[in-house]
């Protein structure tokens, strides 16, 4: 589209290639970041996103129990 990047870098993977294009003189790695998360199947990430999403259901499950009790211990002494 006309853009001028300034560093490219390529990471060779089993399955294809990633390749990351950036306007700064230094392309971010950061472990937050999952590289080569689109080589993977459709059905596998599926599953991935599936239990990720019940995980954090069930830690604000846990959470909301925790604070909901001592809302009620609260309310119960006055």
């Amino acid at each position: 589209m006309g853009e001028t990047f300034i560093t490219a870098d390529t990471v060779r993977y089993d399955r294809g290639e990633i390749v990351y294009y950036s306007k700064n003189t230094e392309i971010c790695n950061s472990p937050v970041l999952i590289p080569g998360i689109a080589l993977l199947p459709a059905g596998l990430l599926a599953v991935f996103y599936a239990l990720a999403l019940v995980y954090l259901f069930l830690g604000i499950g846990i959470v909301s129990d925790v604070f909901m009790a001592g809302i009620e211990r609260i309310t119960s002494t006055t």
